[in-house]
């Protein structure tokens, strides 16, 4: 008889990709100590079947806190004892139990249907760092009026005497810095300056550094990309197709196109021991190009994530830019049929489902107004880099994070460029088996679509067609590396000499 086992993208040993967006993820807490697991009973929580063949059975579970459990065939044969309140006769039952309870898969009978599962703590205070307005491509989708101004070294500097110290008053033990623009290494000895700073400042404040470089990869070199090795700087490139697909949205300001450089650059930062994550940007001019984008990435070995497009005031060619939710709903299950064909190594939870994210439940989109400062080129501070020309606080401020999530909240006045709604709060999400993921999507996506930050994402019937067949991809994905693990490993066991 097989140990009942059970597969979760938390305890996977793949990894995920960073993206954008800092969402928390939480994992439960429910106790299991051996004596309380044995002296109640536990039932199914609610639960969808997803996928499943003669070994395997994935289940998504709209509660959290996690949202898929993949079960082999003797843990799915145990769990179905559970349709009804049931009490463990065994001690296999009873590590079943513990690993189920812990994903969320059980409940106690005695308690209350599960509510979703509290966000963590954030880990993290996160500062958007907008080096520089100036560029050197005009993407037709892109949100900021260019103008030549930059960050000097003394701003960047203040910026980070100011996060170290909003970091230990509101007891956050690390900071994340993402350097960005315009293109943020047109000012690049800006961010060498703030960098070295603030790698000495934050360790000598006891606290943990995380830094990200997002860069449209036109001026990468061997000299830029070697301080990011050697200071650990995530790097991020944006890739929307190949040759003309990506040219016809992201060129230079004379209108030649940029992929060719991209792509060279990128094998730059392949042979100097660099992994790029690629951000692809998903607009009505590339979307039916977007499966080709896919295999090439897959092929190469590159871990991306999708984006789709947002409007905005400054956008060029809106029309054709626009999502037509059929066109973009086609490309993604195709998109995701190529992947299916090479399942990554990396979680597919957290990177293909733009501004949602499938890890774990939580209330909202992303940590704007909540967790996050924007520091524009002066030091202004806004909600959001989407809102980074409506600043609502500077380096004056001797509060600035509460500043952001007061003008975040309900309560702030009518005026406000930002209101974060909980998902628990939108009338439209609440029959939604999917709310605890996508959380009702951007609230300023909302707020641009129906008038109300409240309202759910104008992606949503997007949401719902890929979603399920996402989380199908990720169970497929955790069998096939478990198993690739569990042969590995028999091999390695089995070419051992004989001991004497």
């Amino acid at each position: 008889m097989n140990k009942p086992f059970m597969l979760t993208p938390a305890n996977s040993f793949i990894g995920t990709p960073d993206c954008d967006c800092d969402c928390a993820c939480s994992l439960p807490t429910l106790s299991s100590d051996r004596m309380t697991i044995a002296a109640q009973s536990w039932h199914q929580a609610p639960h969808q079947i997803i996928w499943h063949n003669a070994d395997w059975t994935a289940l998504f579970l709209p509660h959290g806190p996690t949202s898929l459990v993949v079960l082999n065939a003797e843990g799915r044969r145990i769990w179905e004892r559970f349709t009804m309140p049931y009490r463990p006769c065994s001690s296999e039952e009873e590590a079943f139990i513990a690993q189920a309870a812990a994903s969320g898969l059980l409940w106690p009978a005695q308690t209350p249907p599960p509510a979703p599962t509290p966000e963590a703590a954030p880990t993290q205070l996160s500062a958007w760092l907008h080096l520089t307005n100036a560029c050197n491509l005009r993407c037709d989708y892109c949100y900021l009026h260019k103008t030549a101004a930059r960050m000097s070294s003394e701003t960047g500097i203040r910026i980070v005497d100011r996060l170290i110290e909003e970091a230990k008053r509101h007891h956050y033990p690390g900071i994340k810095l993402k350097y960005a623009g315009g293109e943020p290494l047109i000012n690049f000895q800006t961010l060498q300056s703030i960098q070295v700073y603030a790698e000495k400042r934050v360790a000598a404040a006891g606290l943990a550094l995380e830094t990200v470089l997002i860069t449209n990869g036109t001026l990468l070199d061997e000299t830029n990309l070697m301080f990011l090795k050697e200071h650990h700087i995530r790097l991020a490139v944006s890739l929307d197709g190949l040759g003309a697909s990506h040219d016809s949205q992201r060129h230079f300001a004379d209108g030649r196109g940029s992929f060719e450089i991209i792509s060279q650059n990128l094998a730059l930062a392949r042979r100097l021991g660099i992994q790029p994550l690629i951000n692809i940007t998903i607009t009505g001019k590339n979307a039916s190009h977007l499966p080709e984008l896919v295999a090439f990435l897959l092929q190469k070995g590159y871990r991306f994530t999708f984006n789709l497009y947002r409007e905005n005031i400054f956008a060029q060619d809106q029309t054709a830019l626009a999502l037509e939710d059929e066109r973009i709903i086609q490309a993604l299950l195709t998109s995701l049929d190529i992947i299916d064909a090479n399942l990554p190594a990396w979680s597919l939870l957290g990177a293909l489902t733009d501004r949602a994210n499938l890890h774990s439940t939580h209330q909202y989109t992303c940590s704007a107004g909540r967790n996050y400062l924007v520091f524009d080129h002066n030091g202004r501070i806004a909600q959001c880099q989407m809102l980074i020309h409506r600043p609502v606080s500077d380096l004056n401020d001797p509060t600035p994070l509460e500043t952001v999530q007061l003008a975040s909240t309900a309560f702030a006045n009518d005026r406000s460029a930002l209101k974060i709604v909980p998902a628990d709060k939108k009338s439209e999400c609440t029959d939604c088996p999917w709310r605890y993921y996508c959380a009702g999507g951007c609230p300023l996506e909302a707020k641009r679509a129906t008038g109300s930050f409240a309202s759910r994402s104008p992606n949503c019937q997007i949401y719902q067609a890929i979603f399920p067949r996402l989380l199908e991809l990720e169970a497929r994905r955790l069998v096939h590396h478990h198993q690739t693990e569990t042969t590995d490993r028999s091999r390695s066991v089995s070419n051992q000499p004989a001991a004497l």
